[in-house]
């Protein structure tokens, strides 16, 4: 059987606190009460999360909301900017 891994390992590895430990924990195959991940999961959840030197480093795209927003601002005559409060539709 492999050796199962505990919250404080994965503390200790990556010099986290317990709540942030449980939430990697829960994002790789486990069992549960007492979570435990196996060491064969936590080396695949490092390796999906690696990323090659350069590989998507594009600056994420601002959506249409943000740049529908950017263009109702409007300045005032003292120099101040006015921006609309708007709600999500």
């Amino acid at each position: 059987m492999e050796r199962l891994i505990r919250a404080r390992d994965i503390c200790e590895r990556y010099g986290c606190k317990k709540d942030t430990a449980y939430r990697y924990m829960r994002q790789m195959p486990h069992m549960e009460n007492p979570l435990r991940v196996t060491i064969t999961a936590l080396e695949q959840w490092e390796r999906d999360r690696m990323r090659e030197p350069g590989a998507g480093a594009e600056a994420p795209k601002a959506s249409e909301q943000t740049v529908k927003r950017a263009r109702v601002r409007v300045q005032k005559s003292d120099g101040k900017h006015l921006i609309p409060r708007t709600r999500p539709t």
